[in-house]
């Protein structure tokens, strides 16, 4: 690599050492802290995300998806149509970290330009910087396996108002150089990211750098990478995406040390210009209950300048700057939860209750020697939220600073929180939601000091309604987190 190439490697390795050791940091993981996003697909290389551009939440522990993509780009450099077809993987560790590796099983170039390098036209006849080695018009090989890691430094259901992660990804030089589909030198990529939902749309991007491996016969440039995106409607089975991503050439393009002859005798230029790609892509995506999705989508190579501008035969110029995704896999979006037997009443009020006491109702069952304790209950407010948030509104914060006076005083009692979701939205993503809404409360009984053995919580979704779904002024009134207290007649001493 060159130096800029090593300090970006020494970087990402550092990120992802601090990666390994975040889940330790910060502590064991709680029992169902769950960070999911609902109905969210693997990026090509895995991980969660859009179709190219990444997501900053991560799945919940445990959890994990499988995919296979159709991914087609094209490149200046030879008018280059790239295909791969490939099989990615993820699993989420500790709620905080995704582990993910993408493999292009097959990698097909078909290079246009005639002859196959040309040194009249550099920056059209010249050799492209992640596939240097191409001598035919057509090469077809195994491509390379590229491993990764996520860290979820902030995610909005535990309150903040965005989510924020670094990735970092090494490129493994599995492929097969001699075939042109691979260079045989490791990359490294790091990326931050960030991400917010808002008004049902997802909204992503992301902003680093990427460092090629250097070839013995070839030094490639690093480059700065890029990419926003959106997908919408987010609480929904069919969603759309768009996104632009792209990448910004460092250095002087790629630079061979000697002749780089193709298969039919052309001279590629010992110096080839690189034009910084930009592709925009629109699709969509279908995901069913059980977590299989399939989608489809259709980019469009921007900084890509049609053939004729450089006296070249044998490209289709519009042709060219058009690329055809398709993607398929298992990506479940529920966790499992313990049900519970009964429904729970809807409670309207946050006073404290006195419960009959059916000892003092008889007084000849009394033993003044050994009195029981009357039993007291106390009845919460339930925790409403706004649609598709699970962020703590003021008033929700009142009746939790009243439910956390309780518990501190009268330490026999213990707290269920019941997630809840109207029934907009899939179930497996109302069923997330309302994971992340109970989560939330939970999190901040625990910030006032509430011990986490006396809290449990139960994810309903949109299963157990309050109230009537069929209106919308009873239908918000789902969008809540119950609380209920369990009684105990035993002091703690006993």
């Amino acid at each position: 690599m060159t130096v800029e190439g090593t300090r970006t490697a020494r970087l990402a390795l550092a990120i992802m050492a601090l990666v390994a050791a975040g889940p330790s940091a910060e502590g064991q993981p709680r029992a169902g802290n769950g960070d999911e996003r609902g109905p969210s697909n693997p990026t090509v290389l895995g991980d969660t995300g859009l179709w190219f551009v990444p997501s900053a939440e991560v799945p919940l522990s445990g959890q994990w998806s499988l995919s296979t993509f159709r991914v087609n780009i094209d490149r200046q450099q030879g008018f280059t149509d790239v295909s791969h077809f490939a099989g990615g993987a993820s699993v989420g560790v500790g709620n905080r970290l995704e582990l993910f590796g993408s493999l292009n099983a097959r990698t097909r170039i078909d290079r246009d330009v005639r002859p196959l390098s040309n040194t009249d036209v550099p920056a059209a006849g010249g050799l492209d910087s992640d596939y240097p080695f191409v001598r035919d018009g057509f090469s077809q090989g195994r491509g390379d396996l590229s491993i990764g890691a996520k860290f979820n430094v902030l995610s909005e259901s535990r309150g903040h108002p965005a989510a924020f992660a670094m990735r970092s990804v090494v490129k493994l030089p599995t492929g097969e150089k001699d075939k042109g589909v691979a260079t045989g030198e490791a990359d490294v990529i790091v990326d931050a990211i960030v991400s917010k939902s808002l008004s049902g749309i997802e909204l992503t991007g992301f902003g680093g750098a990427i460092a090629r491996g250097d070839a013995p016969d070839a030094n490639l440039p690093n480059g700065v990478r890029w990419g926003v995106g959106a997908g919408f409607p987010a609480p929904a089975r069919i969603r759309v995406i768009a996104e632009v991503r792209g990448e910004v050439a460092l250095g002087d393009g790629v630079v061979t040390p000697r002749p780089f002859v193709s298969s039919d005798g052309s001279l590629a230029p010992l110096r080839s210009l690189i034009r910084n790609p930009a592709d925009a892509l629109l699709g969509a995506t279908w995901q069913a209950p059980n977590g299989v999705f399939v989608g489809a989508a259709m980019s469009w190579a921007a900084r890509f300048s049609a053939p004729d501008s450089f006296g070249v035969s044998g490209a289709s110029g519009i042709g060219d700057r058009v690329g055809f995704q398709m993607g398929l896999g298992f990506r479940p979006g529920r966790r499992a939860v313990v049900p519970r037997p009964a429904v729970p009443t809807p409670r309207a009020s946050a006073a404290p209750v006195a419960l009959a006491d059916p000892v003092a109702s008889r007084p000849e069952l009394v033993n003044v020697a050994d009195p029981a304790p009357a039993p007291v209950a106390f009845v919460f407010e339930d925790i409403h939220f706004d649609f598709d948030r699970a962020t703590l509104r003021p008033a929700g914060l009142r009746v939790l600073d009243e439910a956390a006076t309780a518990l501190m005083t009268t330490p026999t009692f213990r707290l269920t929180i019941d997630g809840h979701t109207c029934n907009i939205g899939t179930s497996e993503y109302n069923l997330a939601l309302a994971d992340r809404r109970s989560q939330a409360v939970r999190d901040y009984l625990l910030g006032r000091g509430v011990d986490a053995a006396r809290l449990t919580t139960i994810a309903y979704g949109e299963e157990r309604p309050g109230y009537d779904n069929g209106r919308e002024e009873t239908r918000r009134l789902n969008r809540r987190a119950a609380l209920v207290v369990e009684l105990s007649a035993t002091s703690e001493a006993q």
